[in-house]
């Protein structure tokens, strides 16, 4: 049980970071947003099914702390390396 909870966990740092990786430069930002949405929600419906209740809200879990992170991340990146008149 804690190795699928681990492995789950592994693969929704993944998952999170992937998408905000994708999610970044989007034309259509709400379509796009859907579209990942619904492939995490049947990621974790497959995840839940296979390894149980607990690996799945591992995963949901980690997948949204990582896309936060990310989030996070870039933020700090533009005002940590974006010269001060460019914010103005």
């Amino acid at each position: 049980m804690m190795i699928s909870a681990l492995g789950a966990g592994g693969a929704g740092l993944f998952w999170g970071w992937f998408i905000g990786t994708r999610l970044r430069h989007v034309r259509h930002r709400i379509a796009n947003w859907l579209l990942a949405f619904g492939t995490t929600v049947i990621f974790a419906t497959e995840i839940f099914l296979i390894t149980g209740l607990q690996s799945g809200a591992v995963f949901l879990g980690s997948t949204a702390s990582a896309l936060v992170s990310y989030t996070g991340w870039l933020e700090w990146l533009k005002t940590r390396l974006m010269p001060s008149r460019l914010l103005e």
